[in-house]
């Protein structure tokens, strides 16, 4: 019986060290291909902020230069500003992108994108995606108050007729993987709403908050209130054969020096970030797994029949 258990677990390891080394291979072929797209996130203000350090905008000032650097190395490298309806245009085989690629993100909405990093993104003429949360009393806003301040309606019109293509972060950037089904929905829903009464025009990209779980549930109630692309919290470049629905970013770490920008964003470094990551959240996302599971057959009216049934 013993000789049976050890055949058994003898294969069980083969088969997880074999899929391993294809998530290792898959992996490697996605980062190091030439097809890759970097997808820059820039989420928040400087951490030196949130200390009060300094109001007087010296800070900010130091970010926008970092920013303006990191632009203007991506322009004279070859480097090729993307909207994300090119990447769309690309996955329905509708176009070919450039070599290199590159998408870039604003979350949230603060007054900082506006003031600092929109004129530098016009003085470039890169087409951008600022995912905006409509609710100024939400915590993304609340626990910089004093420091940084929500967009105002007029703020996100001027951006979206300079070439910011406006989405979703949801109405309160609360996590959605904690939120009931009805919750889900009207933060999905109202948010996109409201931004569409603001400018006038389709909300279709969304993202999940930050530090959240994107499980399937998120997608297909996204997907059926009208949003095309979602963006979770994964590491990683994208391509052609991306999922849509499930998006990867990298964020760009607040007042990164061009040298460590560099480096950040080489194949190598995003290979490695991605498998970190992977391993750090794993744990997380079986457990998140096997929460919308449980969720599922909750809310599954056949389960509850044949409970019913049994009974």
């Amino acid at each position: 019986m013993s000789e049976i258990f050890s055949k058994i677990a003898l294969v069980l390891c083969s088969i997880s060290l074999l899929l391993i080394l294809l998530y290792l291979l898959d992996t490697f072929r996605e980062e190091f291909s030439k097809d890759r797209i970097l997808t820059l996130c820039y989420q928040r203000p400087p951490k030196l902020l949130t200390r009060g350090i300094s109001r007087s905008g010296m800070i900010y000032l130091s970010y926008s230069i970092r920013f303006e650097e990191q632009l203007s190395y991506l322009a004279h490298h070859g480097y090729q500003a993307i909207s994300i309806y090119d990447l769309l245009a690309c996955q329905e085989k509708k176009q070919k992108l450039p070599h290199k690629s590159f998408l870039i993100i604003l979350d949230n909405g603060y007054l900082s994108n506006y003031l600092h990093l929109y004129p530098v993104i016009r003085r470039y003429d890169f087409p951008a995606l600022m995912l905006v949360t409509p609710d100024p009393e939400s915590e993304v806003f609340t626990q910089f108050r004093g420091i940084d301040l929500p967009l105002t309606s007029r703020q996100i019109q001027e951006m979206r007729v300079g070439n910011i293509l406006i989405g979703s972060h949801g109405l309160t950037c609360r996590p959605f993987s904690k939120l009931s089904e009805e919750e889900l929905m009207e933060e999905l829903g109202e948010s996109k709403r409201i931004l569409e009464e603001i400018i006038g025009e389709k909300i279709e990209c969304l993202a999940i908050p930050a530090n959240d779980f994107l499980d399937k549930r998120t997608q297909t109630l996204a997907q059926n209130a009208g949003y095309k692309v979602v963006f979770g919290n994964h590491v990683g470049t994208n391509n052609h054969r991306s999922n849509p629905l499930n998006l990867r970013k990298i964020t760009i770490k607040e007042d990164m020096d061009l040298s460590e920008f560099k480096k950040f964003i080489s194949p190598a470094s995003v290979y490695r970030q991605r498998i970190l990551f992977d391993i750090k959240k794993s744990p997380i996302m079986i457990k998140n797994f096997i929460k919308s599971i449980r969720r599922k057959k909750q809310t599954d009216p056949r389960a509850s029949t044949s409970g019913e049934l049994n009974k």
